[in-house]
């Protein structure tokens, strides 16, 4: 079952790169040929000027394109990995208790985190737009977070390789 709706996945991503790729060549290409003969009468300088704006445009296509992309599979990583806790958590019982507690330690730490988060706006030499504080209050609660995830992450790393000489 899994393993179908993972390839059902994997294919209908698949497929939106295909077509987004199409897309980008039959419709976006033949832009580019009409913006160039467009600018073929201009004197020299207003070409290069020209060329320049027609190679922003093209280069903000393609970021598009790829935010684009990211988003998608972002979004798709996301609901697949909380299907799989959900299928994988009531599989079993005793997978609830511990899904439970997991959540509740991911919990106790955000919220350690957001109420342990300085508000203070830093002052910050050539900055024109500063922060509001609530901006940096949590920008310094998402740090807090992935400071100790990363901690835990070395320390669970550092427990399984000592525990296997134990064994």
């Amino acid at each position: 079952m899994a393993s179908k709706i993972l390839k059902i996945g994997y294919y209908s991503l698949m497929g939106i790169i295909v077509l987004l790729i199409i897309q980008f060549f039959a419709m976006d290409l033949g832009k580019l040929d009409s913006q160039m003969a467009a600018i073929s009468d201009l004197a020299s300088d207003a070409q290069v000027y020209a060329t320049s704006e027609i190679a922003t445009n093209w280069t903000a296509i393609i970021m598009t394109f790829t935010e684009v992309l990211f988003i998608i599979t972002t979004i798709v990583t996301i609901v697949w990995a909380i299907f799989q806790i959900v299928v994988n958590a009531f599989s079993d019982k005793k997978r609830v208790k511990t899904l439970l507690i997991t959540f509740a330690i991911a919990a106790v730490v955000v919220v350690a985190a957001y109420f342990g988060a300085s508000a203070t706006v830093p002052h910050v030499l050539g900055l024109d737009e500063l922060p509001t504080p609530a901006t940096c209050k949590l920008i310094e609660a998402g740090l807090f977070i992935t400071y100790v995830v990363g901690l835990f992450t070395i320390v669970t790393l550092v427990y399984g390789e000592i525990s296997k000489i134990w064994k």
